[in-house]
């Protein structure tokens, strides 16, 4: 399993970075699930500072803390709750954990009741620990955590894009390797002429080289048009991740097409 080492937001997303780069993206789902966030601890409180690698912005007041993993997530919550409400009410508590400015308090509190069977009067610290999880489980519950959807960078749309044009390149470089040796053989029959180095005198030479030129002419401009409708960045990422024996095929069609 990877370590996260940083994270940031990228629309509703939240990408994670580990020690090598490599990048997971996590989309959809509710935000303290792409957060590793249960609590939904903001990134200013101490242990979002402690414990986070990045923030995200669910709204216009709210900078989340996004944590490298749920378990950090759940040990940051607990700690938060213990120290900033100790010894606090339950009641007084979630007053301040989920104001009426942004949240209906009242109905969250209720719900805190019914569902945990706790009186809300009671303070944090007299709660037993099995007490202490069916509160934090009713507020994680609450807050959310529907999962989303986890993508790799080796699973990413445009990742998959590249490997497809990858794919495609590979096909064409294969057969038109295929079919120029076939053309080639043709050409020459039977006679050892070279086409690269034909010389003044040798009219059949000079005929093969021109027929070969002008079909690589033909077969590189409609690669060339195939690339048209592609954007330079995806270009050039495709024939970053392109293997040296297509490059080469390329560079021979260049090179056969301007003799």
């Amino acid at each position: 399993m990877s370590v996260f080492v940083k994270a940031e937001q990228s629309g509703r997303r939240v990408v994670y970075y580990d020690a090598d780069g490599s990048k997971t993206v996590r989309d959809g789902g509710d935000p303290n699930w792409r957060t590793n966030n249960p609590g939904n601890l903001v990134s200013d409180t101490l242990e979002g500072k402690k414990y986070g690698i990045g923030k995200f912005k669910n709204d216009a007041v709210h900078n989340f803390a996004i944590f490298p993993d749920m378990e950090t997530g759940e040990k940051a919550m607990k700690e938060y709750i213990k120290r900033k409400f100790g010894e606090k009410t339950i009641q007084e508590m979630m007053e301040k954990y989920a104001p009426p400015k942004h949240n209906d308090t009242e109905a969250y509190i209720k719900s805190i009741q019914k569902q945990t069977g706790l009186d809300t009067n009671r303070k944090i610290s007299e709660l037993s620990s099995g007490e202490f999880e069916r509160l934090r489980n009713t507020i994680k519950k609450h807050e959310g955590g529907q999962v989303g959807k986890e993508m790799t960078s080796s699973q990413s749309p445009l990742s998959n894009l590249f490997n497809a044009a990858t794919s495609f390149l590979n096909n064409i470089a294969n057969k038109l390797n295929t079919f120029l040796n076939g053309i080639n053989s043709f050409l020459q029959g039977k006679d050892d002429a070279n086409f690269y180095t034909a010389q003044k005198g040798d009219t059949l030479a000079k005929y093969r080289l021109d027929i070969f030129s002008q079909i690589s002419c033909i077969i590189f401009q409609i690669l060339l048009l195939l690339f048209q409708k592609h954007s330079s960045s995806l270009l050039s990422t495709v024939l970053h991740k392109t293997p040296l024996h297509l490059l080469c095929s390329c560079s021979s069609l260049c090179f056969s097409a301007c003799v």
